[in-house]
């Protein structure tokens, strides 16, 4: 159940009737003006830090106007020992608006933030995952301060993100492949294959370089060594993919993959690197290596895309 249910304004005034039990009449919406939320400063953040005038209208049991401090929620100091998380697939070439993904914080965390009483960016589908800060505005009654929302990207939801009536007839793969499509179907972009670990732990056993700077090399016979064989095995298995770790024959082998040209990249993942690569943005990884087979026809670079396994160095 939310911890805050309903707009900010009612939940004010219901605070303020309940903390003045004397009164003769209660407050409620209709009968009187609020004004613009003012910021009161105090030295502590935990004290009052609003106030707001409340004037009778002519409707009113009462008449005049009085001025009211009462504490609004610091969103820093409400989260202080926790960050504020969201995971949620978004399609590539789309952006996920905070019309959106306010509500689901809000379903989150029990809040009620008001999309129109802040500002927020938007969330693109092509990153992996990313922050954006959200502003309360001055017109939230109930809320006040900024805080950082951190966004990545997660698996489609079933009756959320595919198989919905509104989404059947236009649901799209990267690159414009059709969901429903059996002709041009792929099962998983290869960017979001390697999502669910760490793979730290191979790093050092498969002795991956250490690289300051991004580190590009090109194979055409078999895999080479790296443990790269055992990181497709898992990835192959995995997902079904059908790999096979053969010679590539167009009729008699589609699905080998040796002896196709396959690149492989050691990257920090920096700010550089971050902005040349959009899909490999991580959170909590110091580095990621890139795996793509160039020419080959179903699991190339042009229908897969790029592999990333994040790690840490």
């Amino acid at each position: 159940m939310p911890l805050y249910a309903g707009k900010d304004i009612d939940l004010l005034i219901a605070a303020i009737n309940r903390d003045n039990p004397a009164m003769t009449w209660k407050l409620n919406a209709t009968d009187f003006i609020y004004s613009k939320p003012a910021v009161y400063e105090v030295p502590n953040v935990l004290d009052h830090n609003t106030q707001i005038r409340v004037t009778a209208k002519e409707s009113s049991p009462y008449r005049g106007n009085v001025i009211l401090t009462y504490r609004r929620l610091d969103l820093a100091v409400l989260f202080r020992s926790q960050k504020l998380e969201l995971k949620r697939f978004v399609k590539d070439a789309t952006w996920m608006t905070p019309a959106t993904y306010i509500p689901l914080v809000n379903q989150k965390y029990g809040l009620n933030l008001d999309v129109t009483k802040l500002t927020a960016g938007n969330f693109y589908g092509g990153w992996q995952s990313y922050t954006r800060p959200i502003v309360m505005s001055e017109l939230s009654y109930q809320y006040v301060g900024t805080i950082n929302l951190y966004w990545s990207q997660d698996l489609e939801e079933l009756g959320l993100d595919v198989l919905t009536q509104g989404e059947l007839d236009g649901a799209k793969w990267p690159n414009g492949v059709s969901v429903f499509d059996p002709e041009g179907t792929y099962g998983l972009r290869n960017e979001f294959l390697p999502l669910y670990r760490d793979y730290t732990e191979e790093s050092i056993t498969g002795l991956w370089p250490l690289v300051t700077t991004q580190t590009s090399f090109v194979w055409s016979t078999s895999i080479p060594s790296y443990l790269f064989k055992d990181l497709l095995t898992e990835i192959n298995t995995a997902y079904s993919l059908g790999m096979k770790f053969e010679d590539f024959h167009v009729t008699d082998n589609p699905k080998g993959i040796y002896g196709r040209t396959m690149g492989y990249r050691f990257m920090p993942l920096t700010p550089a690197t971050r902005l040349a690569y959009p899909l490999a943005n991580r959170v909590g990884a110091t580095h990621v290596l890139l795996l793509w087979f160039v020419n080959h026809p179903e699991f190339g670079l042009t229908n897969m895309g790029y592999l990333p396994f994040y790690y840490n160095a």
